[in-house]
């Protein structure tokens, strides 16, 4: 179709030489020089005019002389992601906490405490970790009546020693009542990780971390709470560092102890993996 049309102008141009031709012939002198020259001047734009619309003219219109197509980006496929197995994710970040040398915890509560002696709440507990049996808590809470207190404990293999909440001074502690006896984070940590039940993937805004939930029963919080009610399962939520597979965060939902209320909320959270730091026997 472009060919015919380029044809068609060209012989368009080609009329409008032959007439130009026998313009110029038919006059004679300046006058009809003069004449010729201004049709001339007339009509060469116009003849150019006709070819180039021509040139360009298909059926469906008029075309620009600069191209105007548009290449279509080639279509991309985005591959299904393949689901996360929770599984999975709690047995590797299992392996990766049994390994680790030592840590730093926190264990707070949203309501009530936890019963580390009889008569003495613990509310909030800081601490460090190295492993196979070295252990420093500082803790706060209430004791007997809702007597405020703030003690410590260290242990270094056999050896425990706790802050007399009154005096402020270190007593050293019988062997058969050692805090890693009842209050062991190490084990603790690993025994929620290897007894949780029901676990599924929780959905989650960040990359950087899994969230997952599920169900655990009373005793796998022994190593870590001390006597715990029987026949008993709280809500488990964790957070796991989806780079290093460390759990950074633990929180239990429901009542354990024979002291907790039925509300009660308890948060570990856990950090400083495998840095170095000293524990030694307190002055």
């Amino acid at each position: 179709m472009w060919k015919r049309d380029c044809c068609r102008s060209l012989q368009i141009k080609m009329h409008y030489l032959w007439i130009r031709k026998r313009l110029l012939g038919s006059l004679a002198g300046a006058s009809a020089r003069t004449a010729a020259t201004q049709l001339i001047a007339l009509l060469v734009p116009i003849g150019a005019l006709i070819f180039l619309i021509s040139c360009g003219t298909k059926q469906t219109g008029f075309i620009s002389p600069v191209s105007n197509s548009t290449q279509l980006p080639s279509p991309t496929f985005t591959p299904t992601p393949v689901p996360i197995d929770p599984w999975i994710i709690l047995k590797r970040s299992g392996n990766v906490m049994q390994d680790l040398q030592s840590f730093r915890f926190k264990l707070i509560h949203d309501e009530g405490g936890s019963e580390f002696i009889p008569g003495m709440i613990i509310e909030e507990a800081t601490g460090k970790v190295i492993k196979p049996d070295k252990i420093s808590v500082s803790f706060n809470g209430k004791f007997g009546n809702g007597y405020a207190i703030e003690s410590g404990l260290v242990t270094i293999g056999p050896d425990s020693y706790m802050m007399n909440p009154l005096t402020g001074s270190w007593e050293e502690l019988d062997t058969d009542v050692s805090p890693l006896g009842f209050f062991n984070p190490s084990v603790g940590i690993s025994t929620i990780m290897a007894r949780m039940q029901d676990v599924f993937l929780l959905e989650n805004d960040s990359q950087e971390v899994y969230r997952l939930k599920g169900i655990l029963d009373s005793d796998a919080l022994m190593p870590l709470l001390g006597k715990t009610l029987n026949d008993k399962f709280v809500d488990v939520e964790i957070k796991i560092d989806a780079r290093y597979m460390y759990l950074t965060q633990a929180t239990l939902l429901g009542r354990v102890l024979e002291s907790d209320p039925e509300d009660i909320v308890r948060n570990i959270e856990i950090k400083d993996f495998n840095q170095s730091f000293v524990i030694q026997i307190p002055q």
